[in-house]
């Protein structure tokens, strides 16, 4: 895991929670460059893509998975062979992925399923009650059809129980309902921390690559929050 930055080495790797507590960077293993000053760096990238994460969310956008910010291209300069000439360098690539625990936690059984329509003889029925007593199709009236409305009628007319779901006094509160499923999913994740991937490569050249170590760099972080969700459940059986 902390030689992953030494398969990637013209790129920077960030590996970070949203305490900004570095899990795998680049800036604390080569030692060709100034740790601390690459570190300050990445941890302004990371503060920076939660910030945009959660404006996303404040706007209904819905959470973001991944960002791909690109730079704009470096002032023109000189050329070193042709005075007349100048060269531009195309601008670095940030790669983010969001690794939020509770995105894999929806269950297929919470799509809704589609009412099925009313059976035929429910609505050929509604239709003869509609027609009320004494009522005749084509010129023939039908004694089953008064009859079967008017104890219809008599039965709407009796009162019918009222159903209320307060409880009554002294009983404890209903434990059903979607709220129950949420609040348990979200108890069970409540211990692991949302991740935060990111790569810096130096220019679009150098795409394909930087998506290459943010997928690893997502499989370790997924790795990680696993390990962490099993420690818990390991905890909570050996406390009960």
């Amino acid at each position: 895991m902390t030689s992953l930055p030494a398969r990637h080495p013209r790129m920077a790797l960030h590996l970070t929670d949203r305490a900004l507590t570095p899990i795998i960077s680049s800036s604390s293993s080569s030692p060709h460059s100034s740790s601390a000053d690459d570190a300050s760096a990445l941890q302004a990238l990371a503060t920076t893509a939660f910030a945009s994460h959660d404006t996303a969310q404040r706007l209904g956008l819905g959470p973001p998975t991944r960002l791909i910010v690109e730079y704009e291209p470096s002032s023109p300069s000189p050329s070193p062979s042709s005075p007349t000439a100048t060269t531009t360098t195309a601008g670095p690539i940030v790669l983010h992925s969001f690794l939020d625990p509770t995105a894999d936690t929806a269950s297929p059984s919470s799509t809704p399923t589609p009412t099925p329509p009313p059976p035929p003889t429910a609505t050929a029925g509604a239709t003869e009650a509609q027609r009320g007593p004494g009522a005749s199709v084509n010129g023939v009236s039908s004694p089953a059809t008064t009859t079967a409305a008017t104890s219809a009628a008599g039965e709407s007319s009796q009162p019918q129980p009222s159903l209320s779901s307060a409880a009554p006094p002294g009983a404890p509160p209903s434990s059903s309902g979607a709220g129950t499923v949420g609040g348990s999913s979200s108890a069970a994740e409540a211990g692991v921390p949302a991740l935060l991937a990111m790569v810096v490569a130096p220019g679009p050249e150098d795409l394909r690559e930087a998506r290459q170590a943010v997928a690893r760099l997502e499989r370790v972080g997924r790795e990680f929050q696993q390990e962490i969700a099993s420690e818990q459940r390991r905890a909570e059986g050996g406390g009960a």
